[in-house]
């Protein structure tokens, strides 16, 4: 039996999550853009996996019931990471569609970023764009991490306090 989502149950416990790409091949683009942004700094993977632990921990990590995703996790670091406000004096990672709109963007071609995504050696022009970016490069990941921490979590709560 199927649900209108294409989610489909079988009589051995078992479930399938079936979905569609749209015409712009969304998802791949974005699997682009993260791969681009772990490599411009090594400790957004590590931060992630914190971060993914500690929501696990305090059980508001599961997308098939409304909470968040590891996708919106991951997305929340990147944002941090990238926030003048939070990393003063320089953000850790830029926005690429900004700054390496050559590398990353609905423009791109599908199959060129099929290509790259393929290639053993990463996309073409990665590492010059490291180089080249003044990120907050001296900040080590436990700091960034109580820094995540402060803003989202503790932010949060005051936020909505009444």
């Amino acid at each position: 039996m199927r649900d209108f989502h294409g989610n489909g149950d079988f009589k051995i416990g078992q479930n399938i999550d079936i979905q569609f790409p749209d015409d712009q091949f969304q998802a791949i683009r974005n699997t682009n853009l993260i791969r681009h942004y772990v490599q411009c700094d090594s400790r957004l993977s590590r931060l992630f996996l914190y971060l993914r632990m500690l929501f696990d921990a305090l059980e508001i990590r599961n997308s098939k019931y409304g909470l968040l995703s590891s996708y919106h996790i991951l997305l929340l670091t990147i944002h941090f990471l990238q926030s003048e406000q939070a990393l003063f004096p320089w953000p850790v990672l830029p926005v690429l569609c900004k700054t390496h709109s050559n590398l990353v963007g609905a423009h791109i071609p599908i199959d060129d970023v099929v290509s790259t995504l393929d290639s053993a050696q990463g996309p073409v022009g990665a590492f010059l764009f490291v180089k080249d970016y003044r990120g907050s490069g001296t900040v080590d990941k436990r700091r960034l991490f109580f820094a995540i921490w402060t803003h989202f979590v503790v932010g949060f709560r005051h936020a909505h306090t009444f």
